[in-house]
């Protein structure tokens, strides 16, 4: 069985670790990719999804964490998008 986890969020949004965190845990339990997919930010606030003032750093430590990880440990960088009805175009 090959361990992979492609849905994971951390303290970017309402996870409760650093990237890098999930990353150590995922190796040393024998994963071979992770995949990070914080909540988006959405035009209100709220406590459950990345702040718009976060997103280029969000990138900058995922793109990190993949160079540090190379060879060991496949990163992947994603974003979970919430479909916000009030705020959907009128038909």
């Amino acid at each position: 069985m090959i361990l992979t986890n492609y849905h994971t969020h951390s303290d970017f949004c309402d996870g409760e670790g650093p990237l890098s965190g999930y990353a150590e845990a995922a190796f040393a339990k024998g994963f071979k990719a992770l995949g990070f997919s914080s909540h988006s930010p959405v035009p209100y606030e709220n406590d459950w999804t990345m702040q718009h003032a976060r997103f280029d750093e969000y990138l900058k430590t995922a793109e990190s964490l993949k160079k540090e990880w190379a060879g060991r440990l496949e990163i992947y960088t994603g974003m979970e998008l919430d479909y916000l009805k009030e705020d959907a175009p009128e038909s």
